[in-house]
């Protein structure tokens, strides 16, 4: 066989070869193309649903707090029922004690002058000693101021749940980020107080340019989050401090602990370390949404007590008429 006819031969192969190259290359990238349109449809439809999913978010919490916060509710509702009641037998026994003054009264006006009003008068003494009416007076003053303690609870609770749920085109306001975290807390107290220890650390920091709704589900996603973390017995620490453009606040659970190989997933959309049908892996991610709305930024670490810290950073320097 002739040189020329190796040659060719080489030839052949090597252009067969590359044709088959090509194709590989061709599909692969048809396959690749394919995956990346998918990847952006997905994108673009969790974009586009992004307020359903925090309004789905949020609700979810309100599920997981609905039993403390109705039982937070109940209570002062319950004490402001019993002191009606008693309020109810008060002016029945007042009630009791008027007819015989209103019947002195009369007497009074018919013979000023002329009548001995002693006896009647004892008697009135006496029917108020034996009513015990200075005690009456003086326990329903104590039991209206505490229907009106009560009607504040009640009060202060609803006004922390429309915080909570007010929706996407909730405006910027100038916040107190330490208020913001009292009544973030409060709201999560209602269902994990018999199990969670918070500790607070509020530090002096400014003011900051938020919504607070939002921001509010930031935290009870940390909280909640931290909960489970904990199998929903333990401490979380929330801390406050001044940071040179805005304020820092640090979420710090005594539990386990992440995974060194989930720490950067963690904010990752649908992924979750929690079992099947527990989590849907949307709370971290809606988390980091709604930080990165506020230019903040949101991370996490290991402490060295082996509990999670989640820290947030918020500048000062949004403006209130600013929208999302």
């Amino acid at each position: 066989m002739s040189a020329e006819q190796d040659y060719k031969k080489a030839y052949e192969r090597q252009k067969l070869a590359r044709e088959r190259a090509e194709d590989i290359l061709e599909a692969r990238s048809r396959e690749l193309y394919e995956a990346n349109q998918t990847l952006q449809e997905a994108y673009r439809s969790l974009d586009a649903n992004k307020e359903r999913l925090v309004q789905q978010e949020k609700l979810v919490s309100i599920g997981l707090l609905a039993g403390g916060i109705a039982h937070e509710i109940n209570n002062p509702i319950a004490f402001i029922k019993s002191n009606l009641e008693t309020l109810t037998e008060y002016i029945l026994t007042l009630n009791k004690l008027f007819v015989p003054f209103k019947q002195v009264g009369e007497l009074t006006d018919l013979s000023p002058d002329n009548v001995d009003y002693r006896e009647q008068l004892l008697g009135l003494i006496k029917l108020a000693r034996d009513n015990d009416l200075d005690y009456i007076i003086r326990d329903s003053m104590e039991s209206i101021n505490e229907c009106v303690r009560g009607t504040q609870r009640v009060e202060d609770i609803i006004l922390n749940l429309r915080d909570f749920t007010t929706g996407e085109q909730e405006s910027r306001k100038l916040l107190d980020v330490n208020t913001l975290v009292r009544e973030t807390v409060d709201l999560a107290n209602a269902e994990l107080k018999h199990s969670v220890n918070f500790h607070l650390e509020l530090g002096e920091v400014p003011g900051i340019y938020g919504c607070k709704g939002q921001l509010k589900q930031v935290l009870i996603n940390l909280i909640t989050n931290a909960s489970h973390a904990m199998d929903g017995e333990g401490d979380i620490y929330i801390k406050t401090c001044a940071e040179e453009e805005g304020a820092a606040i640090e979420v710090i659970d005594s539990g386990p602990g992440i995974e060194p190989e989930n720490i950067n997933r963690l904010f990752d959309p649908f992924f979750t370390t929690r079992n099947v049908g527990t989590g849907t892996g949307l709370g971290l991610y809606i988390c980091h949404g709604i930080v990165a709305k506020h230019d903040g930024e949101i991370s996490v670490e290991n402490t060295p007590t082996e509990g999670a810290c989640f820290r947030i950073r918020l500048p000062a320097s949004m403006r209130g008429s600013e929208r999302d």
